[in-house]
């Protein structure tokens, strides 16, 4: 049976400007009719994946990094083939082409069909269409320029097919075909890819990944992350600064540089789901180091600090309240706590998380309801601390005596 962890933690972040937008402002999200500051999910991502307590894991646990860009072919499947002899040019020409054949398929059909929905062929130069999803020519529709999350044994294997490749003496502009209908180690290196299941680096494994190829395997997330609104309607004060010249001698006036910029501060409500099943299928452990991963995520999520603009404003973020429910039903948001705005104060938005959590009990079903909840305050009134917090909350997911019992 599933075991989802639900994390819910009240956060306060001084002036600062944490998320921006295109436009340089604050990110925002309009709830209970009021306009809030947001802090994206994927940039609350962005701050876990770079957490001590997720890299540390990674390495105790066998579990490497997972690499995401668009530049896998000519940064690491490249440099490879030129070390194993083939020239620079060569070696470019035939990881593009790979990165293409395995990952742009979907992508190239794509184009074609729109192209000719439109009635015409795509010339070069031509922008893209304001009503599509086309990125402009000279960037990811280079071949094999696809951001992609890939395991590194995902991109050992890749290496090892590109090295087949060469070997077999197929150029690039073949390549499509030989992986469409391979023979001899090139079907032996695609059939190693396809076997690398539970090798998509921690990255792939928390957070999933949406892969277009028919030998590298889509990854559904273990972990969803919330937008961060705060509790409360935004406070942002336009801050004009400017930039001091030093080599402007007394009887010169003026500066460097003079602008503004939109700060903000505010108490933040955040909630991530941890899919038990899910991460242990995706990280192919056993027991012991999974619950060894799950307490590195929970210290990860209750302690991330997504600020921004840290050198002019140490606008460093504070966890005030966490509460982990831990269930068998898919866990809910409590953003609902927060759909009438609350003060700006810390204490106040966690009162009212903790009220709700309590009241919302009566209006979820037995089956919905979770088996356990633990709260940050009522443990530090009994003398305790965050990490004994999270002791707790990894213990009720994955009791020790069965980890230890399951070797």
């Amino acid at each position: 049976m599933t075991t989802y962890l639900t994390v819910h933690h009240i956060v306060s972040m001084p002036l600062g400007l944490a998320n921006r937008g295109a436009d340089g402002l604050a990110k925002t999200g309009i709830y209970g009719g009021v306009v809030r500051q947001r802090i994206s999910s994927q940039c609350v991502k962005a701050h876990l994946r770079e957490h001590p307590a997720l890299i540390s894991i990674a390495e105790t646990v066998g579990q490497q990094a997972s690499v995401r860009s668009a530049l896998i072919g000519e940064r690491r499947i490249s440099p490879a083939l030129v070390a194993d002899g083939a020239t620079k040019q060569e070696a470019d020409a035939l990881s593009s082409a790979l990165m293409a054949s395995l990952f742009q398929k979907e992508k190239r059909d794509s184009a074609q069909s729109n192209d000719s929905r439109r009635g015409r062929k795509k010339k070069d130069g031509d922008e893209p269409a304001a009503d599509t999803d086309e990125a402009p020519a000279d960037d990811q529709t280079k071949p094999g320029r696809q951001i992609i999350v890939l395991g590194n044994a995902e991109i050992e294997a890749m290496i090892c097919i590109a090295k087949a490749v060469r070997v077999a003496g197929i150029k690039a502009e073949k390549l499509a075909e030989a992986i469409k209908k391979p023979a001899g180690n090139i079907r032996d290196t695609l059939d190693t890819l396809r076997a690398l299941r539970h090798h998509s680096g921690l990255d792939g494994a928390l957070f999933g990944r949406m892969a277009t190829s028919s030998v590298v395997s889509s990854v559904d997330g273990a972990v969803s992350v919330g937008h961060w609104l705060t509790a409360h309607r935004i406070q942002s004060p336009t801050d004009f600064f400017s930039a001091q010249d030093q080599l402007l001698t007394d009887d010169e006036m003026g500066t460097a540089h003079i602008g503004t910029a939109e700060l903000a501060s505010g108490v933040f409500y955040g909630s991530t789901l941890i899919d038990l099943s899910r991460l242990q299928l995706n990280l192919g452990l056993d027991f012991t180091n999974t619950r060894a991963v799950l307490a590195a995520v929970l210290e990860a999520v209750v302690s991330t600090d997504p600020s921004a603009k840290r050198g002019s404003t140490g606008a460093a973020c504070e966890t005030h309240e966490v509460a982990i429910e831990i269930g068998e039903a898919m866990g809910l948001s409590a953003m609902n706590a927060f759909e009438t705005p609350c003060d700006a104060v810390s204490e106040m938005a966690s009162e009212k998380l903790r009220q709700h959590l309590k009241s919302r009990q009566a209006r979820l079903t037995a089956r919905q309801r979770p088996r356990n909840v633990f709260i940050l305050s009522e443990i530090v009134a009994e003398g305790g601390t965050m990490d004994e917090l999270i002791v707790r909350a990894t213990d009720a997911a994955i009791p020790a005596a069965i980890a230890n019992a399951a070797e």
